[in-house]
């Protein structure tokens, strides 16, 4: 499973938020049951079911380590969104926050931990932990901060951060413990980020406003290194279990083929559940999740 997960917003947005939550858009999360032909490396996606919440906008979708349930945001036509968690194995669902504030960008963390990206009253956006323990309460994660536009976990003490900075989007590299930061990227950040087995952060640059780059990061050793080229018209990924890279375009399904150097598709979903853009799968590497969208893609 992909622990890094994107908050709906772009930089012009970042700048006045009441813009975007003004014009919440209509989206829903759809989940297959992954089947795997592992001597053919083919996959089958099965049992197609939209999350049904009533509400028009449910996005950002995020599995829990044991995958067993699927954490997301919801939202009716008002301006305030908070965090769900649908149990895979009986489609039951719970609300886990219902706060004044927005929260975006659920990822469970830790065992009964929920990060999230939370848009504070004074419209300031700052990573929170939810705590179990606590009745979900919310704690500041990151205290200096308070333009975090998306993150990403790197194990349980470093968070990656993609802030808005005097009007560009800058990554950074975010120890708890010390509070202290590295900058990794000024501009050109995607809004996607993504990790794998190694423990290296996944992320893109983009190059133009349809082609960027997915790119890998060493904390440890400091290094970074292209990884493969982004799906053209694409800004969100995912990374399965066995390390490849997933993205989706027009209502197809693709992943990336290091052998051959190309995009192989894997499925169409134009006819059910149709354009998609965000998507999540899930650690044991049974289910998938996409967002779907009407219109225009958001």
């Amino acid at each position: 499973m992909s622990n890094f997960k994107s908050l709906p917003v772009i930089v012009a947005l970042l700048l006045n938020p009441a813009l975007y939550f003004a014009q919440m858009p209509v989206t829903d999360i759809w989940l297959f049951k992954i089947k795997k032909d592992t001597s053919a490396n083919k996959y089958s996606f099965v049992n197609a079911k939209k999350i049904n919440t009533g509400n028009r906008y449910n996005n950002q979708p995020s599995f829990t380590p044991d995958s067993k349930q699927l954490l997301f945001v919801s939202s009716t036509d008002t301006l305030q969104t908070d965090v769900y968690a649908l149990t895979l194995q009986d489609s039951s669902i719970e609300k886990i926050t219902d706060t004044r504030e927005s929260e975006y960008s659920p990822v469970m963390y830790e065992a009964d931990k929920i990060s999230v990206v939370r848009v504070d009253m004074d419209k300031a956006q700052r990573l929170y932990s939810l705590n179990k323990e606590n009745d979900f309460n919310a704690g500041l994660l990151v205290n200096f901060n308070d333009s975090v536009a998306y993150y990403g976990w790197i194990g349980k003490n470093d968070v990656a951060l993609a802030v808005l900075n005097n009007k560009k989007m800058e990554l950074q590299i975010f120890n708890l413990p010390s509070q202290q930061y590295i900058s990794l990227m000024s501009e050109k950040a995607g809004r996607c980020f993504g990790s794998i087995t190694s423990g290296e952060v996944c992320y893109m640059i983009k190059t133009t406003d349809s082609t960027g780059t997915i790119m890998r990061y060493d904390l440890q050793n400091e290094m970074t290194a292209e990884w493969c080229p982004a799906l053209k018209h694409s800004d969100d990924f995912a990374i399965t279990p066995e390390g490849n890279v997933w993205m989706g375009y027009n209502g197809n399904l693709y992943e990336w083929n290091h052998k051959k150097s190309e995009w192989i598709m894997l499925a169409d979903f134009k006819e059910t559940p149709g354009n998609f853009y965000r998507l999540a799968v899930s650690k044991d590497g049974n289910w998938l999740a996409l967002v779907t969208y009407q219109g225009n893609k958001p």
